[in-house]
């Protein structure tokens, strides 16, 4: 079952409950001010605290334990696991967390493939802090040994499609080998 938030009259400015409510669950500020027909500088002010809630879940879930064979390593260490022998790059996985229900969060890990953008998604319970794999993607970032990518398409509903992982990038997990060359002229004076 999936929750759905509840929608403003177009033209409306939602109240900043109803702003908050939409953005937990999953919505963007784009799409709620879309929706309601005003200005996303409208919106934007009322959804920060819920942004800054979605980007604190996910940071608890990437380090929540799994198991992965005998061991229990944090979700974030998991993914790498596996996302990194395909030439992925950490910085570029993208996490993102909203709420389901109660204590339940879903939490996507995105990343670029071969195939286009990737994701796993999970279920994370906030109170026990438990991880449980909700799709094929999830299922084999849990698992060890080398076994093949899940190569079927994701099929995408609607609501499976709407939130999409933009609100938390991934810190390095790792610093740079090297820094970056600069072009003459453009470092700090």
């Amino acid at each position: 079952t999936s929750v759905t938030a509840p929608k403003a009259e177009l033209g409306t400015m939602p109240t900043p409950r109803e702003i908050q409510d939409q953005v937990r669950h999953g919505a963007t500020v784009e799409e709620i001010a879309s929706s309601a027909g005003v200005s996303p500088d409208d919106v934007a002010k009322f959804a920060y605290p819920v942004i800054t809630e979605r980007a604190h879940i996910a940071d608890q879930a990437r380090e929540a334990l799994v198991r992965v064979g005998p061991d229990h390593i944090p979700l974030e260490s998991a993914v790498l696991a596996r996302v990194m022998p395909r030439a992925v790059d950490p910085r570029l996985i993208r996490w993102d967390a909203w709420r389901v229900e109660g204590a339940n969060w879903t939490i996507v890990a995105a990343y670029p493939a071969n195939q286009g953008e990737r994701t796993a998604t999970f279920t994370y319970n906030s109170t026990d802090k438990s991880i449980s794999a909700s799709d094929e993607q999830a299922r084999w970032m849990l698992e060890i040994g080398e076994t093949a990518t899940p190569t079927a398409p994701q099929t995408t509903t609607v609501e499976s499609a709407r939130p999409r992982p933009h609100v938390v990038p991934s810190a390095p997990a790792q610093p740079p080998t090297a820094p970056a060359e600069q072009p003459q002229g453009s470092g700090p004076n």
